[in-house]
């Protein structure tokens, strides 16, 4: 997919995946919903939701933070957040800044 969107088979422009991590090139302008539409189609395909039982995702406001949310599918809920253990057991999402004094938070349990 990444040189389908540098030929600019997605909307019709050329899109460059190279530079800064940010939201995904090919998921803004023109390119966004025929790249949004193959890479669910490709899911779907390659993906039985059977087998989809966790998922990791990351959200950011540029430049920065950066957020981490792991999710876990259950019935009838569907994928949710989850605590992570090796937060504090509380917090289902870490966030990583380098503005300020504390670069994660909440920060790793060192036990």
């Amino acid at each position: 997919m990444r040189d389908q969107l540098a030929a600019g088979k997605f909307g019709n422009v050329k899109v460059s995946t190279a530079g800064d991590m940010n939201v995904h090139p090919g998921l803004v302008g023109a390119s966004a919903k025929p790249f949004r539409d193959a890479v669910k189609a490709f899911l779907e395909k390659h993906l039985s939701p059977q087998r989809l039982n966790t998922m990791a995702v990351m959200g950011i406001s540029p430049p920065e933070p950066w957020v981490f949310v792991s999710m876990l599918r259950v019935p009838q809920a569907g994928l949710i957040p989850v605590p992570g253990p090796t937060l504090d057991g509380l917090h289902a999402a870490q966030m990583f800044s380098i503005v300020g004094q504390t670069h994660v938070v909440p920060a790793a349990c060192h036990e």
